[in-house]
């Protein structure tokens, strides 16, 4: 099974490539790099990982993870060469909107998950403050996205924006919360 999102799409070589794939009994599905796009534009990197987008049916299960969910695929799940094209083409208004429903399952996700088992991003987003800052300088510099004009600046723009929904949130709810009495 390959799975897809709406705004993902599969370059002719990486279709060519699945085509010609005989996995081994042992190979559970196969994860994809992705490369993302801004109205179409390629940039030249971005934080988004690598995931499992082609699986045997009975090899895997979903469980939700915040705003989106994970695929858990039994077996080994090598790398795909080819690549998917992630373009996101949302208006800005829609954009938002969403950014604020995922974010909301975000902040959910990480102030119920134990310290311990939160990714080094996650901790710097539950901070409040380092979050944006430190995306927006991620994506331009340690990406490369300084290099790739407005499109790069948008997507750089909109990864801190999404940060700075949640850190947000995650104020609003601190401010909200009950308050010991004395």
């Amino acid at each position: 099974m390959l799975r897809l999102d709406a705004d993902y799409i599969v370059p002719r070589d990486t279709i060519d490539e699945i085509l010609e794939l005989a996995p081994a009994a042992d190979i559970g599905g196969y994860r994809s790099a992705f490369r993302y796009c801004i109205e179409g534009r390629p940039l030249r990197g971005s934080p988004y990982p690598p995931l499992p987008t082609l699986f045997r049916r009975d090899s895997i299960a979903f469980l939700q993870d915040g705003h989106t969910e994970k695929a858990h695929v039994a077996g080994t799940v090598p790398m795909l060469a080819g690549h998917i094209d992630h373009d996101d083409r949302k208006r800005l208004d829609r954009w938002l909107v969403s950014q604020f429903r995922y974010q909301a399952r975000e902040v959910d996700k990480l102030l119920d998950t134990p310290w311990a088992r939160l990714s080094w991003g996650d901790r710097i987003r539950l901070s409040r403050v380092l979050g944006p800052p430190v995306v927006l300088l991620y994506c331009l510099l340690g990406k490369g996205l300084i290099l790739d004009g407005r499109a790069g600046w948008l997507y750089a723009f909109q990864r801190a924006t999404a940060d700075l929904i949640l850190s947000m949130l995650l104020l609003q709810r601190d401010l909200s919360a009950p308050t010991a009495k004395k």
